[in-house]
């Protein structure tokens, strides 16, 4: 199914970042929802009442059907009984090193596509989730049965309704409830919902690795190799101009085996509201161990480390300063490689943009590994990529024109390109 560019506001967006030509690009953007454990250990009266997950997958093709970048992102909500928290994980983002002409610049088209994954509402993320049977209605049975005289006159009627081929016994309804309706039933106050403002928080953590979405496209020339200490600039700056129009918004940066006035460096000509340290410290709760408060997300260190604090017991005896002190001298922080944690914090006004098409997990699964499975230095093994996704019915492809002038890609070259062709790449080795 192929879509074209009016009225989505986001791919107009994009569009900007996208060199102009006679021939429209192709871009793929998908995400799927369901319910997950809670990524924070909390204390059982902290718990949330309702955890999800969503995956957003992103996949751009230049003019001639190449594939290009790809991005995959996560979504937590958490739901507590008096606030909402989402939380932003910038999981892979990788480049094919496929579009020697540069077609695209990457950083403001990353930098767009993050800021409305941050940006989007509660409701389009949730709007295909199940809840449980029990949870689409109040709990109403309890008072139907207790207007019989017994049990036993009541357990008759139910016996009288099957008989008649009723299905008011099943303990439900088919009246259709609002997404407010159904997180109130779970204890939410309905009073967070109307407001469109959320507090969300945006992490990612730059190590330098060769390939993460496109296997073996680090042996493509085009895919051009850089440090960690490079990537994490190219980092800081887009993060700085995602976050730039958010209120409240805090920025923090934490380099491993750093101390604070070598970070300090690396905020050279970003805004001034970014820090030494972490997102999660932000609540400035010295008196909780680390376990309680930093999120066990996807090929994540910080969540491997936590797991193996659980196995020598020893989760709720390491608190903040602790847990970043040992974390940075783990073998695969300590051969000197710069391992940047950027996380942003800051009250968001929701919105809702068409692009995002939303798939059933299985959908989204099947798509990814469609992606992810190609030899990239091999065109006779990745060449059908465009045309398989096209065969895939269930799929939207969003096509849209560049509207970036031939002056201001050149630009965008020096500034953008000149730096990085990959946004997680391998470090060079250091010079002897």
């Amino acid at each position: 199914m192929t879509v074209t560019g009016d009225g989505h506001l986001l791919l107009d967006k994009l569009a900007l970042s996208l060199r102009q030509n006679r021939e429209k690009y192709t871009i793929v953007s998908t995400f799927s929802t369901k319910r997950c454990v809670p990524i924070i250990h909390k204390s059982k009266h902290e718990k949330a009442i309702l955890s999800t997950k969503t995956t957003h997958f992103c996949l751009l093709f230049n003019t001639k059907r190449v594939p290009i970048l790809a991005l995959e992102v996560f979504t937590y909500l958490l739901f507590y009984k008096d606030k909402i928290e989402k939380l932003v994980y910038v999981s892979k983002a990788d480049t094919t090193g496929l579009d020697p002409e540069r077609c695209a610049n990457i950083g403001p088209f990353v930098s767009e596509y993050l800021h409305s994954i941050c940006e989007l509402s509660i409701e389009t993320l949730l709007k295909r989730l199940k809840f449980r049977r029990e949870v689409r209605k109040p709990n109403e049975e309890k008072v139907f049965e207790k207007s019989f005289r017994s049990r036993t006159q009541y357990l008759l009627n139910v016996l009288e309704q099957k008989a008649s081929g009723k299905k008011t016994y099943l303990n439900r309804d088919d009246r259709d409830y609002t997404l407010g309706q159904q997180l109130q039933f779970l204890g939410l106050d309905p009073e967070l919902l109307k407001s469109r403002k959320i507090h969300v928080k945006l992490v990612l953590f730059t190590r330098s690795e060769g390939q993460y979405l496109f296997p073996e496209s680090m042996k493509n020339t085009g895919k051009h190799i850089l440090d960690g200490n490079k990537l994490l600039k190219w980092w800081l700056r887009n993060v700085d101009n995602i976050s730039s129009s958010w209120n409240n918004c805090r920025r923090y940066l934490n380099i491993l085996n750093h101390d604070e006035r070598e970070v300090n460096r690396y905020f050279k000509g970003l805004s001034n509201l970014w820090k030494y340290g972490n997102v999660y410290d932000s609540d400035q709760e010295e008196q909780k161990a680390a376990i309680f408060k930093i999120p066990l997300l996807p090929d994540d260190p910080k969540g491997r480390f936590l797991e193996h604090l659980v196995v020598e017991g020893r989760s709720k005896k390491v608190y903040s300063n602790q847990y970043w002190q040992e974390l940075a001298v783990r073998q695969e922080f300590s051969f000197g490689a710069v391992v940047g944690l950027i996380g942003v914090e800051a009250i968001v006004e929701e919105r809702n943009d068409s692009l995002f098409q939303n798939l059933a997990p299985s959908e989204l699964r099947k798509l990814t590994e469609l992606v992810t499975t190609k030899d990239y230095s091999d065109q006779s093994d990745w060449g059908d990529l465009f045309e398989e996704l096209q065969s895939l019915t269930y799929l939207k492809l969003f096509h849209t024109l560049g509207k970036h002038t031939n002056d201001h890609n050149k630009k965008a070259r020096t500034d953008d390109h000149k730096e990085i062709n990959t946004l997680l790449c391998v470090r060079k080795k250091a010079k002897k």
